[in-house]
């Protein structure tokens, strides 16, 4: 009976979204950082393109723009919609990034870095709701380790398989050739979660949408790219201004310019809701609503759970 679920059409095609899924994170990660290694990059700078991972902890930020804003393709429903963008972007970064030669042009690298980031956590949401709406609570324990199995599969082929192509190409001596063709390869993998996408079925949930017309998708879109520069402005501005050597004061000072900016970024929320760009009911529904569904849930026990979540992890990261 529980092999039966494992090999559910449904499990079967968590599987391989999972694998779209985990195929990128290492792409900007280590395999990127041998690529940077080997093209002569000194250690600090290499470190530096961590930060592009920023994204997969902060893609709550623009969940709620995912969840609410409705693509126009309606053909293939709002979650495949999402899902098939995020694909398409994730390929486009990819092809971006492998005609990048970090030993000559750095700063395109890390834009590619920062858009192959970008694109997979924004593929992240789209799966993790995906998931959520494909089945019912008891086949969710399936679901995620069928997900998650096809994740580690995909972070394998993109760390130690990159690794033993670009040592088959021949990367003893640096060539910016071999990582090229390295990268073209795995892009043309995210294939296998494009054609999942489009064979799979939209989820049958009847979703509530507080943004229905389509003028305030529009101003909401607009509305978070505008807090999002808010907060990429500040964050840069103070970084002109705390700067350390020290490790301890580094994490410190990283911290407290994080909170400034995430603190601008409510204060342009708020604003743009009081000046009627943002309907307030759809900035509640969108950004309160799930806040407080959590907390009433589970009471005192949220913030346990949010320590949890928020900490279990900080030995890898």
């Amino acid at each position: 009976m529980i092999i039966k679920q494992f090999l559910n059409p449904k499990s079967v095609r968590m599987l391989f979204l999972g694998f779209s899924s985990g195929l990128p994170i290492l792409l900007v990660f280590s395999t990127l950082s041998v690529w940077l290694f080997k093209a002569g990059v000194n250690r600090s700078m290499v470190t530096m393109f961590s930060w592009a991972g920023l994204a997969y902890s902060f893609k709550f930020i623009w969940s709620p723009l995912v969840d609410n804003v409705k693509l126009p393709f309606n053909k293939f429903g709002h979650r495949k919609s999402w899902l098939l963008l995020s694909q398409f972007l994730i390929i486009v970064s990819l092809i971006f990034i492998s005609n990048t030669d970090p030993s000559k042009m750095l700063l395109m690298t890390a834009i590619g870095a920062v858009m192959v980031a970008f694109t997979s956590a924004t593929q992240d949401i789209v799966i993790d709701a995906y998931r959520i709406e494909s089945g019912s609570q008891k086949i969710q324990g399936i679901l995620s380790s069928m997900y998650i199995s096809g994740y580690r599969i995909a972070m394998l082929v993109a760390g130690a398989g990159s690794l033993y192509l670009a040592s088959y190409f021949g990367s003893e001596n640096y060539n910016a050739e071999v990582w090229k063709k390295v990268y073209m390869i795995m892009a043309s993998l995210m294939a296998i979660g494009v054609l999942t996408t489009i064979f799979s079925p939209e989820p049958s949930i009847i979703r509530k949408n507080s943004l229905t017309k389509i003028e305030d998708q529009i101003r909401f879109l607009l509305s978070f790219i505008i807090s999002l520069i808010v907060f990429i402005f500040t964050y840069t501005k103070l970084n002109n201004f705390f700067y350390s050597t020290s490790p301890i004061e580094t994490i410190f000072f990283t911290f407290f310019k994080l909170s400034i900016s995430f603190f601008c970024f409510a204060i342009m929320i708020y604003a743009l809701i009081k000046i009627k760009i943002i309907p307030k009911k759809s900035a509640v529904s969108a950004y309160a609503r799930p806040i407080l569904d959590f907390i009433n849930r589970y009471g005192k026990a949220a913030i346990i759970i949010l320590f949890l979540i928020s900490l279990y992890r900080i030995a890898d990261t």
